[in-house]
């Protein structure tokens, strides 16, 4: 690790804001420790807890993965959002997705049941970790008949997150929220081999 002194260089720091925050927070004790001491320090407190607020947003909203060479690619999924235990993507309804009589398969929709929870489950696993579908189950209760530019939506929420398996709720609803499917995915977390 790099320090100030060493180079005079304050990018060399890691974590910026913090050391930013934590220099402001010195700062105004050492120069108005005299006055108006609990202004100040109501001052102090609110400044921290806005840092810590700001670190949460940063650090619950994930990048959106890259389906490039996946099947997530192949059969057209988008993600729109990724955070902490929620993730939401859609999927056209089309050639690619479709039965022979022009309806959503219901294997697509299974696909992309657990391609949202095994992304979901990435920004939560260790450096070492990656997710693993072992158990994925549906229930197939709308249709959606293919359309130009029709799609569905899956939102997934994160219902169990334990040490070795996250479990994974996603409904696939139309874009006016109607359900076509409800899956429950397990994910066990495993050691990287790779």
């Amino acid at each position: 690790m790099t320090t100030l002194h060493e180079n005079n260089d304050i990018t060399s720091i890691p974590n910026k804001p913090t050391v930013f925050i934590c220099m402001a927070i010195l700062y105004i004790i050492h120069k108005y420790k005299e006055s108006h001491e609990q202004y100040h320090f109501l001052f102090v407190h609110l400044l921290y807890q806005k840092h810590i607020n700001m670190q949460n947003n940063e650090n619950s909203i994930q990048s959106l993965p890259d389906l490039k060479g996946s099947m997530g690619e192949q059969i057209g999924i988008e993600f729109l959002s990724v955070e902490d235990g929620k993730v939401t993507a859609k999927m056209p309804v089309d050639h690619r997705t479709c039965q022979p009589f022009g309806i959503l398969n219901g294997g697509a929709s299974l696909a992309l049941a657990e391609i949202v929870a095994g992304h979901g489950s990435v920004p939560l696993c260790s450096t070492n970790e990656m997710p693993c579908g072992i158990q994925v189950s549906a229930n197939h209760v709308g249709m959606v008949k293919a359309q130009e530019g029709a799609f569905v939506i899956a939102k997934g929420t994160l219902i169990h997150r334990g040490r070795t398996s996250h479990i994974w709720n996603v409904d696939i609803v139309t874009p006016e929220g109607k359900l076509i499917s409800t899956a429950r995915i397990v994910n066990q977390i495993v050691k990287k081999r790779i």
